[in-house]
């Protein structure tokens, strides 16, 4: 009786041990993994997204999906499918649902983000990296300024564009001939605008032209040629005077300027070369002496 006894006990004693080791087991944390779409994948319009969870609770759980990006004006996280649900018990389970990606903007960067929550209001979370969305191409940049065919007096220039910011991350602007340092400069775009500040700009005439990306497509504005012209006269102002020969131009007609030589400055050609006065007199003079030289010799 008492042998009996003793092995019911032994028997409880391993019961409740085995029961102990469960409630560890079932009360290991969830986690979830976003397995559709991979980190660095390309998605648009409507697409589908799988997130498999291991260890949910036992009444169930819920996630929603987020993405982000720096480039755009989501910076924070847009709710884009919300509380998918699954009643699944241990294990691993799977939630699935369609995304609309037209909700957010364009770009390259976006970090997709599933928030996990159970029955008991634990909360555990997983991210993909490298998302590009890519559902449209920018418009092309439109309202340049300067304008086209336009002068600047001044060697500071504000350039810009107009984009469609929703459809727009970046802008660079380009140079197609002569350029005032380097070929291309990289704009601040917000909003529906592009701009970029230059100074120091010399004068020249200069074509460019104005790009907007959606890091995955790019639209190109058409062509622009304006001119820097700070102008002439006034505090040394404006073209130097042309110089003929070693002689300095003095105030008259010359080319369009308000200059001519102290010699011939022809309107239609380069500048002759001078006269030397000086030159032809020393040689009068020494000519008048040695016929002066000879008539004396002739008379003595």
């Amino acid at each position: 009786m008492i042998k009996d006894k003793k092995n019911i006990l032994f028997g409880m004693f391993i019961l409740f041990g085995v029961l102990f080791s469960l409630s560890f087991v079932s009360a290991a944390d969830p986690t979830c993994a976003i397995t559709t779409p991979a980190a660095s994948a390309t998605i648009s319009g409507s697409t589908y997204v799988n997130v498999t969870v291991t260890n949910p609770s036992i009444d169930g759980f819920n996630c929603s999906i987020y993405a982000s990006s720096t480039l755009t004006a989501n910076t924070t996280e847009s709710l884009l499918i919300f509380q998918m649900a699954n009643n699944t018990v241990g294990g691993t389970a799977f939630v699935n649902g369609t995304a609309n990606t037209l909700a957010v903007e364009d770009a390259n960067n976006y970090i997709l983000k599933a928030v996990c929550r159970n029955s008991s209001g634990f909360e555990f979370n997983d991210t993909n990296t490298g998302i590009t969305v890519d559902n449209t191409v920018p418009q092309t940049p439109s309202s340049l300024s300067p304008a086209d065919a336009s002068t600047e007096t001044d060697g500071d220039v504000t350039f810009s564009a107009t984009v469609t910011g929703a459809n727009t991350t970046s802008c660079i602007l380009y140079f197609s001939t002569r350029n005032p340092g380097t070929p291309s400069y990289a704009m601040t775009h917000s909003g529906n605008t592009c701009t970029v500040d230059l100074t120091a700009i010399p004068e020249e005439t200069y074509d460019y032209y104005i790009t907007a990306s959606d890091e995955t497509n790019t639209s190109t504005s058409a062509t622009a040629r304006f001119e820097i012209d700070g102008g002439g006269g006034g505090g040394g102002g404006g073209a130097l005077p042309p110089v003929c020969g070693d002689l300095l131009c003095e105030p008259g007609e010359y080319q369009g300027q308000d200059y001519e030589c102290l010699s011939d400055c022809p309107v239609d050609g380069i500048p002759e070369e001078p006269v030397n006065t000086v030159y032809w007199i020393l040689i009068v003079i020494a000519g008048l002496l040695i016929v002066g030289i000879l008539i004396w010799w002739g008379i003595k």
